[in-house]
């Protein structure tokens, strides 16, 4: 398992990547839904010195069917890429003027050009997908047959390093309110 980063083009906020590399002499199953629906599964942290991590994973519960896609087996030496993109820098509430942009403020400590220490843990505890479970979504459907998934790795896994906090992206003004875009 390894951590990169890099600067994600379209909005600017920073995006880990978290690689997986299949060492055993076996085929391997890991769990990997999309990445708003990895909340307790890939989860990311910052710590900034100041004494405190701040969790960087949003959950988002609902709209999305998990299916046996989100499963794949890695084959002896095979690796898979994980991405999740994190905000270092939160917007100011309040009102402002039409067409102005919004005011960032860093967290306390995560200033651009600063070191912040970084962990990334995975993990899966489950080894079935038995399906019926109520959500606002439907009920779940069983995946696998509904018994024990074939081959899935289970455990927890957690890589730690350090980054050099990147500068603020460029914000494009919004129009105003009922303007007309061509």
């Amino acid at each position: 398992m390894s951590l990169t980063s890099r600067t994600h083009a379209e909005d600017g906020r920073r995006v880990a990547r978290l690689s997986f590399r299949n060492l055993t002499g076996d085929p391997l199953r890991l769990f990997l839904p999309p990445e708003p629906f990895r909340a307790g599964i890939s989860d990311f942290w910052t710590w900034a010195g100041d004494g405190e991590w701040t969790y960087e994973s949003t959950p988002h519960p609902h709209g999305y069917a998990i299916n046996e896609g989100d499963f794949p087996l890695l084959d002896r030496g095979a690796v898979v890429v994980l991405s999740q993109r994190i905000t270092l820098a939160s917007v100011v509430p309040g009102r402002r003027a039409p067409g102005s942009r919004p005011e960032l403020r860093r967290r306390p400590g995560l200033s651009s050009g600063c070191e912040a220490r970084v962990r990334w843990t995975y993990a899966n505890r489950g080894t079935r997908w038995p399906g019926g479970s109520p959500t606002l979504d439907g009920l779940t459907l069983p995946l696998f047959g509904g018994g024990d998934i074939p081959l899935l790795w289970t455990g927890s896994l957690t890589v730690e390093g350090v980054w050099t906090i990147p500068p603020d992206p460029p914000l494009e003004a919004s129009p105003p309110s009922g303007a007309r875009q061509h």
